[in-house]
């Protein structure tokens, strides 16, 4: 008796993700770990906002690839520009989650239009660990490992007619004879020094806009003096990204 050929065995399909059962997982890990903490918040946010665990940020980016190919099918133009700017700020977010290093260079004078009282100013640095630029350089860049401590420090002249003035207690600043020093401390601290600095990034480039409680030598309070930094940013092989790379989404969109 003649034996039946053996049919092929039809390949199993993996089951594609439903979108909107995807959309509802991303949008509720997003609002449970990331939403309203530093760096997903809103500017008038950036300054009093705890942080984001940076693992946390780690997970939701896997989910967001398990997820994406379903996601779209039935993107919104709000979902897709969700994803455009989670997308946009990966390389700062991983490189903080990993961790591994984020580099800046800093220039500074970068607006004279914006400056105030920076003629008075004599030595500038910003520093890191043990990395470190500053006026002597005429900027540079600065290497930063997440997590640790960024400190801006500026120097009066000695014949200028002011000098530092204490900051307010909320403000992570230090005030001693004729320099001030400001602190940014958490996992987070790079992107604090330039976010809560710059509420509104520029299409033509990162504006580090640094406001400087000042008095008079006789201890008369003036209007701050203002310097404005420009900074460019790089992560892994990209040595130099995009202004909204420091600029994540802060709510995920609603249906």
């Amino acid at each position: 008796m003649a034996r039946l050929p053996v049919l092929p065995r039809m390949p199993v399909e993996t089951p594609v993700p439903d979108g909107e059962a995807a959309l509802a997982k991303l949008a509720a890990a997003f609002s449970q770990s990331l939403a309203g903490r530093f760096p997903f918040v809103t500017p008038e946010r950036t300054r009093g906002a705890p942080d984001a665990d940076p693992q946390d940020v780690r997970r939701f980016y896997r989910q967001l690839d398990e997820h994406r190919a379903a996601v779209m099918r039935t993107a919104t133009p709000e979902i897709a520009a969700f994803m455009e700017r989670m997308e946009a700020a990966r390389p700062v977010m991983e490189a903080v989650a990993r961790p591994a290093p984020v580099n800046v260079r800093f220039t500074y004078g970068a607006n004279r239009a914006q400056e105030v009282g920076a003629e008075h100013i004599i030595d500038w640095s910003i520093r890191s660990g043990a990395s470190s630029v500053g006026a002597a350089a005429n900027g540079g860049t600065l290497l930063w490992t997440p997590g640790q401590p960024v400190l801006l420090s500026v120097r009066w002249a000695a014949g200028s007619p002011f000098r530092p003035k204490g900051a307010a207690a909320s403000e992570a600043a230090a005030a001693a004879g004729d320099t001030l020093t400001l602190v940014e401390r958490g996992p987070w601290a790079l992107l604090r020094l330039l976010k809560n600095r710059n509420p509104a990034p520029p299409r033509d480039g990162l504006l580090l806009r640094v406001a400087l409680p000042t008095q008079t030598i006789g201890g008369e309070s003036v209007r701050d003096t203002i310097l404005v930094f420009g900074a460019s940013i790089g992560a892994g092989s990209r040595n130099e990204l995009p202004t909204h790379a420091i600029d994540p989404p802060a709510h995920f969109p609603q249906r």
